[in-house]
């Protein structure tokens, strides 16, 4: 439901500008200069100029994020409210969900708020994994510089609306229902949209870009029936406007990419997650947990300080006994909800894609590009390593190292697919049909001797246990893999794998009596 919204200004009284000039005085005894304090505030230049002048009104929450930002306390003796009436926004927030708590991203919102009012960025893409914060981030955003725009529009894309509904909306909302039939063609429709955006200065919040894009081996690009959103973005980002576009997606979108650039009207800015600070505030909201620092370090950063997962932990952790410090003693889980969270990420890969990162799980340390095709066993995927690597940054956020050569998965994603290659593992194993077990190494006899006995731990002595709890006993697994071994050699001797070297390591680890 479109609504609209008229705010009236405040300007400061004496006291408050004393109370100013007295903080700043003691932050720089020469003398601040109009940037240098939009710098500190996060606020357009224009607007200090409007609050110390005194001349003209701003809003309460520009007013408030100023004094703020100094660290002073606002008082209702500082301001007085105007006369004067701030123009209308229009605002249609659609379903957009109400934001409970907001922690932290201060840094973060600094930066957007400078690419959208001091540098007039066109198009801005927040990417990130699921549950790192995007939309709250997006909103809060928002929210904060609204008053810096005609018309103010959300939108989610989770239902994965046909773009003409989504532009009909627009065109409607914008031109005040004065607009009713569309033109018929979809490049019409969206020329039309962009006559508006010229002449009136909007925000436009596109939320889960990531439901128009397909899965599998189509890295960033659309499903069928949505390739018409790549033209919009790409017109979108391409011609000049006076309005901005903010989009929210688990995935990067790649003909907008490249379209970006630091110094571009479009950009891509990646949401990593929170700090240990800032994550202990999620759990302190939720109850109360006892831990020493070290143990808020280890926890809050193995779950890579994504807001949602800390928050699932945190409920968990509630009732848990010892609280963090049990709950390190025992492991780090993935609970199911975090598990169907990253689900929806692994899902959406390619089979070359979901090779590479079980190799990086396997390793458990950063690896180059080039010790990598070495470990991969096929020809077709040695031959396009580069290309995959390249897609899944798309899709998951990879650690890399400084100069780009070796990559690694964070925490988190490591213990999930180190559960999920051992569960398939095992599972081929039973059913004897020998895929990932053929085309990965659970110990690497070239690995250095610590690496060797964490693969021990990781992988061998886990898949062991539940092979004999599969088989209930030892000796039927061992026949069951000396079968295994002896189809091997018969039907596939010449096949390059691992599946033979994999075997005998687990014959090892039973101290199986292998003579003959």
């Amino acid at each position: 439901m479109a609504k609209t919204k008229k705010n009236c200004t405040y300007l400061l009284t004496a006291a408050g500008k004393q109370k100013i000039d007295k903080q700043l005085s003691e932050l720089s005894p020469n003398g601040c200069s109009d940037s240098q304090i939009a710098q500190v505030t996060g606020l357009h230049r224009t607007t200090v100029k409007k609050i110390l002048k005194m001349d003209r009104g701003v809003s309460f929450r520009t007013l408030e994020n100023f004094f703020t930002h100094l660290a002073i306390d606002l008082k209702s003796s500082d301001y007085q409210e105007t006369q004067l009436q701030k123009k209308t926004i229009y605002q249609d927030w659609g379903d957009a969900p109400d934001i409970q708590a907001f922690f932290g991203r201060e840094t973060e919102l600094k930066t957007l708020k400078q690419w959208i009012i001091k540098h007039r960025c066109r198009l801005i893409a927040i990417t990130g994994i699921g549950g790192i914060g995007k939309t709250d981030l997006s909103l809060r955003l928002a929210r904060d510089i609204q008053d810096e725009f005609e018309f103010v529009i959300w939108r989610s894309l989770i239902n994965t609306p046909p773009l003409t509904e989504i532009i009909g909306d627009l065109i409607k909302f914008i031109s005040h229902q004065q607009i009713g039939n569309l033109p018929d063609k979809i490049h019409q429709q969206i020329s039309l949209l962009l006559e508006y955006l010229k002449k009136h200065h909007c925000l436009l919040i596109l939320d889960n870009v990531e439901s128009i894009l397909a899965a599998g081996d189509s890295a960033g690009k659309y499903k069928s029936g949505c390739e018409n959103y790549g033209q919009f973005l790409s017109k979108f980002a391409s011609v000049y406007h006076q309005s901005c576009l903010l989009l929210t997606s688990r995935e990067k979108i790649n003909n907008i990419e490249r379209l970006s650039g630091k110094c571009k009207p479009v950009r891509f800015f990646e949401l990593r997650g929170l700090n240990i600070l800032e994550g202990r505030e999620i759990f302190d909201t939720i109850g109360d947990i006892v831990a020493t620092d070290e143990q808020w370090q280890k926890l809050i950063e193995f779950y890579n300080g994504n807001p949602l997962v800390l928050e699932y932990a945190a409920h968990y952790l509630k009732d848990f006994p010892g609280n963090i410090a049990g709950f390190l003693a025992v492991g780090k889980p993935i609970f199911a909800n975090i598990r169907e969270l990253l689900d929806w990420h692994f899902e959406r890969l390619s089979n070359f894609e979901k090779e590479i990162l079980y190799w990086l799980a396997i390793h458990q340390e950063p690896i180059s590009i080039t010790n990598l095709k070495s470990d991969i066993v096929t020809k077709a995927a040695q031959d396009r390593i580069s290309e995959t690597l390249h897609s899944l940054q798309i899709k998951l956020p990879l650690e890399k190292s400084k100069d780009g050569k070796y990559f690694t998965l964070q925490s988190m994603l490591i213990e999930y697919i180190t559960e999920k290659f051992i569960t398939t593992i095992c599972q081929e194993i039973k059913t004897g049909k020998l895929e990932l077990f053929h085309h990965h190494a659970l110990l690497l006899a070239t690995a250095k001797d610590c690496t060797i006995n964490t693969q021990k731990r990781i992988f061998i002595e886990p898949i062991t246990l539940r092979l004999i709890e599969i088989f209930q006993n030892q000796q039927n697994l061992e026949n069951h893999l000396q079968s295994l071994l002896e189809n091997l050699g018969k039907n596939t001797p010449m096949r390059p794998g691992y599946a033979g070297e994999n075997i005998q390591n687990i014959f090892c680890y039973l101290n199986t009596n292998l003579t003959g």
